[in-house]
């Protein structure tokens, strides 16, 4: 596995107009955009137009049907769903927001140009060979500069990430995970909780109204930390809102309601290994009833989609160093770990 200096070596000769993340002085294979001041508060404003034409497979520069293949065999937990990809980012000339517009794009088409491309790094280390033979060729189809702002060559599924943050009895703790080891991307790699595919449940008639980050936080703020059902398994669901009448769902809409949860917008991540774009958020819940009331549900989920879960207090950068795992960019996703940092920082500024 690559090191640190490695990827930071190979991505600086491979691409360029770009800052790579550090933290704590870790590099980590990703840029970040920073929101504008003004969409902090708004977590759905970084999301533009959402066009519902689907992106072909002629269209993509490389196609790695063996690599598609070796995550079925190994056993991950792959479906190919439907999903929001990334169709042009920008930066609004009037405002200075960070906009995503959409279209459609199929989940296994993302592992098998996206995390291709990720996996190619990931293997160089291991090998004697020096080369690079899919991102060589994806770049004779898409500039290094073109790639970060367009859908070009390949299919940029959407990834989420939210930092869920909560008062426990007056201190502001985050919840970090491992993943489990059968996960399709990630497998094994602390991340922050909720992350997802940022996609519809199913039905065409939800794209419009599930083209929203806080819908989708919602929804998965039920799923991974409550163990909610996913679309498939309710029972006669009806209309894209059908989880809305779950208990956790119900309680997390009040709390936003009055103040005592807040969801805010945190930046995008671009993963320069897997070429696709994170959206980074943050949700802080005040309430500090939250935890007591909702523990015996959580810990019924614990084992939803995760191996272990960690909650951090918030305050102190060094104890929070001393949990994660040690060498940060090798087993922290890299968008988990944007997604941690960028919220952490903007987390206590708001508190």
């Amino acid at each position: 596995m690559l090191t640190p200096s490695q990827y930071k070596t190979i991505l600086n000769h491979l691409q360029a107009d770009y800052t790579l993340f550090e933290q704590h002085g870790e590099t980590y294979p990703l840029t970040v955009f920073r929101p504008a001041p003004n969409q902090i508060n708004d977590v759905d404003s970084c999301l533009g137009d959402f066009s519902a034409e689907f992106l072909r497979r002629d269209q993509f520069a490389i196609y790695d049907e063996s690599h598609l293949d070796s995550l079925h065999q190994d056993g991950r937990t792959l479906t190919n769903g439907e999903s929001f990809v990334l169709d042009q980012l920008e930066t609004v000339e009037r405002d200075g927001q960070l906009r995503i517009h959409g279209k459609l794009g199929n989940y296994f088409d993302m592992l098998a140009t996206c995390d291709a491309l990720d996996h190619e790094l990931r293997r160089l280390g291991l090998s004697d060979k020096a080369d690079l033979p899919h991102r060589t060729q994806f770049h004779q189809h898409v500039t290094p500069q073109a790639m970060f702002y367009t859908s070009d060559g390949r299919c940029p599924i959407i990834g989420a990430a939210t930092l869920l943050i909560f008062n426990h009895e007056g201190v502001y703790k985050a919840i970090v995970v491992q993943r489990s080891s059968n996960m399709a991307t990630g497998a094994g790699l602390y991340h922050v909780m909720p992350a997802f595919v940022f996609q519809p449940s199913e039905p065409e008639a939800f794209y419009r109204h599930e083209w929203s980050m806080k819908h989708q936080i919602m929804r998965e703020f039920g799923e991974e930390l409550f163990g909610m059902p996913e679309y498939a398994d309710w029972d006669n669901p009806q209309g894209y809102d059908y989880f809305y009448n779950h208990p956790a769902i119900i309680d997390l809409q009040a709390m936003l309601n009055d103040k005592r949860a807040s969801m805010h917008f945190s930046g995008i991540a671009y993963n320069l290994l897997s070429l696709r774009a994170e959206i980074c958020s943050l949700l802080i819940i005040h309430d500090p009833d939250w935890y007591s009331r909702s523990q015996d549900a959580l810990q019924k989920a614990i084992n939803t989609e995760r191996q272990k879960t960690v909650y951090i207090p918030i305050d102190d950068d060094e104890a929070i160093l001393s949990i994660l795992p040690e060498n940060p960019p090798i087993h922290f996703a890299p968008q988990g770990a944007a997604t941690l940092w960028l919220g952490l920082e903007l987390a206590r500024e708001l508190l």
